[in-house]
């Protein structure tokens, strides 16, 4: 140890190698010797000693007292071992550790360690969280999720998450994809990398961009609007005959729509009767005619005199109709039906209970209408 640190061993005899300890661990490097003298026990320390260069390095300090016939210390047998490089890697590892813990802690972005599970088949089939951020929370609404399986939590989760963890498992290459998680009812922008391939353990970088998707898919739909609008103006304006501009109307939202049969029907002021115009078909026979209300449906024209669209989207189960009212529809080969009410000579506003001197669009479809139109 004095060849190591350039001290003469009279300057390290007795008391003298207090001096070449740091300040700072001089106390504690002192009280250990103290107390393996009264003990006669084995000196296991570290503390910083000074090098050579004049700054300090790390040493670990073990000894073991060698005892007389009187179960005295006569002396003791030691080692020093340079531990410097060490401690600055574990000092080095412990400052990172903080760093990420602070990012960890702070970032926006939920982050996720999680474990993906075989069954027994070998078949990627679930996983557990292993770790999460304080973000992880906000992002899905979720109670804390940490020890626990997707199924655990969800039920019946998107089956994608692990086929897409399991993939990434597999090929080591990361994913970046967008995913809904139907039970939390949000959509997430996802960042899928290996983490630990021999304990199956992957790392998910995600954000909540439900909003946002929201917001892409009204603005999509506006534009949508917009242009079908101006197609329709494009095709309205050359006409002059009345008849001639329902049946491009109902053409135009047919096609847009993808109704079967769009027609104009208006309402003979009888209270009972209503007459379609000559109208738009694809696939279908055309439904020209004068037609009853109450055979397809009793209340239908209390919704249209009461200015209310009339969305049925699934007649054959509708439970508003009748078997009979049901079973015209079929005859007619109606599946769905949408009937807007349109008001002539009120201001251009719907009249409340009033149906006279007025007119319905209505579009048709062959089966139900499960996505809406």
């Amino acid at each position: 140890m004095a060849r190591l640190y350039r001290a003469e061993f009279r300057r390290i005899a007795g008391y003298g190698w207090l001096d070449a300890i740091h300040p700072d661990d001089r106390g504690y490097a002192e009280w250990q010797w103290h107390d393996a003298v009264t003990a006669q026990r084995v000196v296991d320390a570290e503390f910083r000693l000074r090098a050579p260069d004049g700054g300090w390095r790390w040493t670990n300090v073990r000894a073991v007292p060698v005892l007389d016939a009187q179960k005295q210390i006569e002396k003791w047998v030691g080692m020093n071992i340079d531990i410097d490089e060490r401690n600055t890697a574990e000092a080095a590892l412990v400052e990172s550790e903080k760093r990420y813990r602070a990012l960890f802690e702070s970032m926006d972005d939920a982050f996720a360690i999680v474990e993906v599970l075989k069954d027994a088949e070998g078949n990627w089939s679930d996983f557990r969280f292993i770790e999460v951020n304080p973000a992880f929370t906000k992002h899905t609404n979720m109670p804390w999720p940490v020890g626990k399986t997707a199924t655990e939590l969800l039920g019946t989760p998107n089956p994608r998450w692990t086929e897409l963890y399991g993939q990434a498992l597999e090929t080591g290459t990361p994913i970046r994809v967008e995913e809904p998680e139907a039970r939390l009812g949000v959509i997430f922008d996802l960042y899928i990398f290996s983490l630990d391939r021999d304990r199956n353990r992957v790392a998910v970088l995600f954000t909540n961009i439900t909003e946002r998707k929201k917001a892409e898919t009204a603005l999509k739909e506006k534009e949508a609007r917009q242009a079908f609008l101006l197609e329709l103006s494009d095709a309205l304006r050359p006409l002059d005959d009345p008849a001639d501009i329902q049946l491009a109307a109902a053409t135009a939202l047919g096609k847009r729509v993808g109704a079967n049969r769009v027609a104009y029907g208006e309402d003979t002021g009888d209270g009972e009767t209503y007459i379609v115009s000559p109208n738009y078909v694809d696939g279908a026979p055309d439904m020209s005619g004068i037609f009853r209300y109450a055979d397809y449906g009793s209340d239908i024209l209390a919704d249209l005199r009461a200015g209310h669209i009339r969305n049925q989207p699934d007649l054959a189960n509708d439970a508003r109709l009748s078997e009979a009212e049901r079973q015209a529809f079929a005859v007619a080969g109606i599946g769905a039906s949408l009937n807007v009410p349109l008001v002539k000579g009120v201001s251009g506003r719907l009249a409340r209970n009033k149906f006279r001197d007025a007119a319905c669009l209505f579009a048709c479809r062959d089966r139900a209408c499960t996505r809406g139109w």
